[in-house]
């Protein structure tokens, strides 16, 4: 089933995801929508982009080598950063949503298979999330 997806026109998204076939695809699909992604590998990448960069939404994998997404979301909260995250995850464990709501995600997406595509990503929206955001 093909779902129209909504323009994110000029809304900067910063994709953290230590799988380059992922980050790839991922930045495709939003580029082909209107936004302006910057992609990275790993939270420290992010950290240096977002020194000089202000992202509208930051979408991270939550299974990175060197620092998960839950850990990389709790210091960008700590660090008084509140951009709003989303959470690209190949987990789709039942308490995997909120598990990455309580680590300061706003929203949970699992991927259903590699490689990610279009069609291929589950939204799961979080209850902390306002009707209409994101859509």
């Amino acid at each position: 089933m093909q779902v129209g997806l909504p323009r994110l026109d000029s809304i900067g998204v910063l994709l953290v995801d230590d799988d380059a076939e992922t980050r790839e695809m991922v930045r495709t699909v939003l580029e082909g929508v209107g936004a302006n992604v910057q992609s990275v590998a790993s939270a420290d990448e992010a950290r240096a982009v977002m020194s000089s960069w202000s992202p509208g939404v930051v979408i991270s994998d939550i299974a990175m080598p060197d620092e998960t997404g839950y850990a990389f979301v709790q210091k960008l909260r700590t660090s008084n950063i509140h951009v709003p995250a989303i959470a690209l995850t190949a987990y789709g464990r039942r308490g995997d949503a909120e598990e990455a709501i309580a680590a300061g995600f706003q929203a949970y997406l699992a991927k259903l298979g590699p490689p990610v595509g279009p069609g291929e990503l589950r939204w799961r929206r979080s209850p902390r999330t306002p009707k209409g955001a994101w859509t």
